[in-house]
């Protein structure tokens, strides 16, 4: 489960299987792309959707204090699920470790700088997008300076910052990539990956610091009362309860976002964006999925040719 698995075509039905089963992770950028195309249907019959004040606006509280900084929420949540699963070894934290700092990359190139504007900016600006005047009219001082810097702004935020107003372009939907990309990385590392059949068990290194010869994913398997089994796995149970949280927040912001901003493709391809990384990095080609049933499949397979 730590580390990565050697590629095979033979895995591809399976993880076909898996990851359209509705358990899985996945599921939710398939939920997102069919609601992008439903809510877009009564716009073009009937224009845009009316703002309810203090929910679907972009001074919205939810959309400042959550979607704006949506990879911070993520970091900490992160942090609190590696310190909650007590169960893991060092070994399967360090390879956690590893997979956050991919990708905190990943949504740093696409959305943040990728040795200048970012790599959505540059789409957007290849795509056609260019920095305008207002349509207002401006004093001169200000048209000098939109001249100078303004006209000549390769992203929309220093458009904005210019006084200008970004036109034209693909902006593909930086919300749809950062809460899609958030939300896989958390379910799938700690709810998939998360092993909770052994969230009450302890790694033997940890439980026995004197015994140096214990391997770092083997555990203890000593009997446990029901009680201190149900408050060792309390710290898992939270961190999950946590993301869930995460998660519903999360999926209702990108449903406002659905509904009111970008082009049914701008948004489609911030939310396939958003899935790139996790099905890259958490495919069953580099991690198995569900570890319990692919052990038991593969303890079954070696009983059976044994007899």
């Amino acid at each position: 489960m730590a580390s990565f698995l050697p590629p095979s075509l033979a895995a591809v039905p399976r993880i076909a299987r898996v990851a359209t089963a509705m358990d899985s992770p996945f599921v939710i950028p398939f939920a997102a792309t069919v609601l992008a195309v439903v809510v877009s249907m009564p716009t073009a019959l009937f224009g845009e959707y009316p703002h309810i004040p203090l929910v679907t606006t972009k001074s919205a509280p939810l959309n400042v204090y959550f979607v704006k900084i949506a990879w911070l929420w993520t970091t900490a949540l992160y942090v609190y699920g590696v310190k909650s699963m007590r169960h893991w070894s060092a070994e399967r934290k360090l390879w956690a470790w590893m997979r956050y700092a991919m990708a905190t990359a990943y949504w740093v190139l696409l959305t943040q700088w990728f040795f200048g504007p970012s790599l959505l900016d540059l789409i957007n600006a290849q795509t056609g997008g260019v920095c305008k005047e207002p349509s207002e009219e401006m004093s001169p001082e200000f048209s000098a300076h939109f001249a100078a810097r303004g006209a000549s702004a390769r992203t929309a935020r220093h458009c904005k910052a210019h006084g200008g107003t970004w036109a034209a372009g693909h902006d593909v939907s930086g919300h749809c990539l950062l809460l899609v990309h958030s939300l896989l990385v958390l379910l799938f590392e700690f709810v998939v990956h998360g092993d909770a059949s052994r969230a009450h068990e302890r790694p033997a290194a940890a439980a026995s610091a004197s015994s140096s010869s214990a391997a770092p994913d083997t555990f203890a398997t000593a009997p446990i009362d029901p009680k201190e089994m149900a408050r060792r796995r309390r710290p898992y149970e939270s961190a999950v309860k946590a993301i869930n949280v995460f998660a519903m927040a999360a999926f209702f912001q990108m449903a406002i976002t659905l509904a009111y901003y970008h082009t049914v493709t701008e948004n489609i391809n911030g939310i396939i964006t958003g899935t790139l990384f996790a099905a890259v990095v958490y495919s069953p080609v580099h991690m198995p999925l569900y570890p319990s049933s692919s052990s038991s499949s593969s303890s079954s397979s070696s009983s059976s040719s044994s007899t």
